[in-house]
C-alpha cells in the first residue's frame, strides 16, 4: 500500500483512494487467508481433504506455482554466483 496515503487520516481520504485502499487490501487479505488456511493444515487442526475441493485445488495450484517461483530464482542466484 501507499505508505504516504497511509498517513492521511480515514475521513479524508477521496473515494477512489479509499477503493484503492480496499482493493490492495483485498490482495493481502488473500494472502493472509491462504497463509492461516496452510498453518491451520501443518498444525492439523483440519485436513485437507476437510477442505472444499475447489479451495484445495486453488491452495495446492498456489503452491506449486511458488515452488517453481522459488527454484527459479535459486537457480537464477546460483547462475549469478557461477557467473561471477
Amino acid at each position: 500500500m501507499d505508505k504516504k496515503l497511509l498517513d492521511v487520516p480515514f475521513q479524508d481520504l477521496t473515494e477512489a483512494d479509499i477503493l484503492a485502499l480496499l482493493a490492495e487490501s483485498d490482495k493481502l487479505m488473500a494472502r493472509v487467508f491462504e497463509d492461516s488456511i496452510n498453518a491451520i493444515l501443518r498444525a492439523r487442526v483440519i485436513q485437507p481433504r476437510e477442505l472444499l475441493d475447489s479451495a484445495r485445488q486453488v491452495l495446492e495450484s498456489r503452491a506449486e506455482l511458488r515452488r517453481i517461483l522459488e527454484e527459479r530464482r535459486i537457480s537464477a542466484h546460483y547462475e549469478q554466483c557461477k557467473a561471477a
